[in-house]
């Protein structure tokens, strides 16, 4: 009996090595994320109100123009130095 020749193996595919580099990525800004809040918990929290944020305001983009507007109505009067 003739042995089979090995089946070389296939190289990763350019979608698959996408989404290892956005997995990373990902992982990253989320470990980033957690350490600028103080721990996992404070983290969550904040997500928390930032999607109760966007419930309130109907979407990102409805919350957006909401931020703007406070912003530009936070800047104080008068020319800037």
């Amino acid at each position: 009996m003739a042995k089979k020749a090995a089946v070389p193996a296939k190289p990763q595919s350019d979608d698959s090595s996408k989404q290892l580099v956005d997995a990373i990525i990902t992982v990253k800004n989320l470990q980033e994320f957690i350490r600028d809040h103080g721990d996992v918990q404070k983290a969550l929290d904040a997500v928390g109100r930032v999607h109760k944020l966007v419930e309130l305001t109907g979407g990102f983009e409805p919350l957006n123009q909401a931020l703007s507007i406070v912003g530009q109505e936070d800047k104080p009067a008068g020319p800037e130095y």
